[in-house]
């Protein structure tokens, strides 16, 4: 990779994820082992020190809810924050957080809103900012430094916001999706945009420029029967093919959003959702009607590998795993929180549980660094 883009990959990183993914000794194509101690990411920290995580999750009812948790960055357990509720939302669905904590915002499906909240430092309270309409809000990515929000809703549009300096919305440019109610994710890169395609076979790509603005549609079929979910890590995008029972590996191009497939992992139908270890140890599938967490671990190559399930007692929905890439958290049935540790090829072990709003849906870690 040349000495510039490696330049790139470092200056967004820092700026965005505090060397979750990859450290200053590692080179940008190799796998940065945050699980060691010894890797220099860990000796980073020191001057990139993360102060605080909060997470948050959404309750997807008519009287749904914002939660808000801190997060204990040695153990992973976490307090409630009662500043960081907030009530009387229509079915909240899609949460994130911008890069540093500063921000968090919400998809309001049935309000018909993207909620814009500021987030305290030190408390992890919430305070209204802004309510913007978007009729049938669904599901919100954000880009690696935190310029631009995009958002997905069941028209088949996905619109891209301009975050300004206080954490407020300006509408931008909008792009056509192939299915509506698609869930959206940014390369690590900040240069691409993809959406799945329930129930359909086809993936849809946006070149995101450097204003913010979205290039056109480049809609491409995978080798398979849908495209569900997608989600990215590295230099990598992994989507989930429910009509064979695979999830795809796809490693990206820095001059075209039409990525390249690497390999195939088994896995099962009925998945929920989808997510990807930031330091690419493993791809994770969520499937509700089994209780199942399928751990798919990664290759070197960034190559997905077949799953084995891990159950995790309910109907999982949702799932997010924090700064440093040691805790997940995950949500779903029977009104649960679990916190599990994140082992070798991406393991899962419980931590412990936690009773939360009804039908928690989605979950999102705001971090604070130093």
């Amino acid at each position: 990779m040349e000495t510039s883009t490696k330049s790139r990959v470092r200056t967004i990183l820092v700026a965005a994820f505090g060397f979750v993914l990859l450290c200053a000794n590692c080179r940008i194509d190799e796998k940065c082992n945050l699980l060691d101690p010894s890797c220099n990411g860990w000796g980073l920290l020191a001057s990139f020190k993360i102060n605080q995580q909060y997470l948050y999750i959404t309750t997807g009812t008519a009287s749904g809810t914002i939660q808000g948790f801190s997060v204990d960055n040695f153990t992973g357990a976490i307090t409630a924050v009662p500043s960081a509720t907030v009530t009387g939302l229509n079915i909240p669905r899609g949460i994130v957080a911008s890069p540093g904590g500063k921000y968090l915002y919400v998809a309001v499906t049935t309000g018909g809103t993207i909620q814009a909240y500021s987030i305290n430092p030190q408390t992890g309270g919430l305070t209204l900012i802004q309510s913007i309409a978007l009729a049938n809000a669904y599901e919100l990515a954000v880009d690696p430094l935190g310029r631009y929000l995009f958002a997905t809703n069941n028209a088949g549009v996905v619109t891209e916001y301009v975050i300004q300096s206080n954490g407020s919305l300006s509408v931008g440019t909008t792009g056509a999706t192939s299915s509506p109610n698609v869930i959206p994710v940014v390369d690590t890169l900040g240069r691409y945009l993809y959406v799945g395609s329930q129930p359909g076979a086809t993936l849809d790509g946006f070149t995101i420029q450097s204003s913010g603005a979205l290039g056109s549609t480049i809609a491409f079929n995978t080798t398979g029967g849908r495209t569900d979910f997608v989600a990215t890590a590295g230099n990598y995008l992994y989507v989930t093919d429910l009509a064979f029972s695979l999830v795809r590996a796809y490693s990206l191009s820095a001059s075209s959003p039409t990525p390249a497939l690497i390999s195939s992992g088994s896995n099962t139908t009925t998945v929920n959702y989808l997510v990807a270890h930031p330091a690419l140890l493993a791809c994770y599938t969520l499937h509700s009607g089994s209780n199942a967490i399928y751990v798919l671990p990664l290759a070197a190559n960034g190559g997905v590998t077949n799953g084995t399930a891990f159950n995790a007692g309910y109907g999982v929905s949702g799932m997010t795993i924090e700064t440093t890439g040691r805790f997940a958290y995950v949500v779903g049935g029977a009104n649960i929180l679990s916190i599990y540790a994140i082992g070798s090829g991406g393991s899962l072990s419980s931590v412990g549980t936690t009773t939360v709003g009804t039908t928690p849906v989605r979950a999102a870690i705001a971090a604070i660094y130093w």
